[in-house]
């Protein structure tokens, strides 16, 4: 397991978003530059990263596109999420939905982008 943080930046110009985990004791908060777009710190919250190792294969995975988990009771009521959480929960089982920044390898890439609000 890798204590970290989940960092969120705002380039100054566009106003694009984007969001990565870093490791880091205190999060970074500088601005800095990339060609003409100027990056700054807008929020940042404590999260970790973590692989799974299974004993019987000797396989381990990472999880390093995870930034946190949700527990279902969390998301808006009436949503998929939450509605299929109220029935898991009612025979003893707990829901978490995984929020990432990136698709994970195995899986194709959505043409969806999320939507920021500014």
């Amino acid at each position: 397991m890798q204590p970290g943080f989940v960092v969120i930046e705002r380039e100054m110009g566009s106003r694009a978003l984007r969001v990565y985990f870093s490791a880091e004791l205190v999060p970074p908060k500088e601005f800095y530059r990339e060609g003409e777009a100027v990056w700054s710190f807008t929020d940042a919250a404590q999260s970790f990263q973590f692989a799974m190792h299974d004993r019987r294969t000797g396989e381990t995975t990472r999880f390093d596109e995870l930034l946190g988990l949700l527990y279902y009771a969390c998301a808006e009521p009436g949503s998929t999420l939450h509605r299929i959480g109220e029935t898991a929960h009612a025979v003893g089982v707990s829901v978490y939905a995984a929020i990432t920044y990136a698709s994970p390898p195995a899986c194709p890439s959505s043409s969806r982008a999320p939507s920021w609000s500014s």
